[in-house]
């Protein structure tokens, strides 16, 4: 990536704590030293039909939840999402941020194209900043 390059991130969640607590661990993540040269664009998605109705072709990275609280009828899920990410931006890398952990579902999805998976239930800070910060450092050094 070159000096300048925006680097485009969103969260796809509808939990309102997760989804702010999310936000504030990327900026700290995005004003580190290192990260000081790109411009980081960072956008919220309470809802999956929004995220996909606002995809950009040139998203770089996604965190995604999988369920999503239900408002009667058809509700879509991450694999809905991550089924338009991959029409619309087959270079953005895709991590589940998930209560889901059924190893089947998880299998399922790293099949289609989900990078990394976080289990939302254990809360380890830590393996979640270094994923997301692996990520930056991937786009940052390409």
């Amino acid at each position: 990536m070159k000096k300048g390059k925006v680097i485009k991130i969103a969260v796809v969640e509808d939990d309102l704590f997760f989804r702010s607590s999310v936000l504030h661990f990327i900026k700290k993540l995005c004003q580190k030293e290192c990260n000081a040269f790109f411009d980081f664009e960072i956008s919220l998605f309470e809802e999956p039909e929004d995220a996909i109705l606002e995809l950009e072709d040139d998203l770089n990275i996604m965190l995604l939840d999988y369920h999503f609280g239900s408002r009667g009828g058809e509700q879509l899920t991450g694999e809905d999402v991550l089924f338009a990410v991959n029409q619309k931006c087959s270079n953005c890398e895709v991590i589940l941020i998930s209560g889901q952990t059924e190893p089947e579902l998880i299998t399922r999805l790293k099949g289609k194209g989900i990078k990394q998976f976080i289990d939302k239930n254990k809360s380890n800070i830590q393996v979640f900043g270094s994923t997301v910060n692996q990520s930056i450092q991937n786009l940052i050094n390409a």
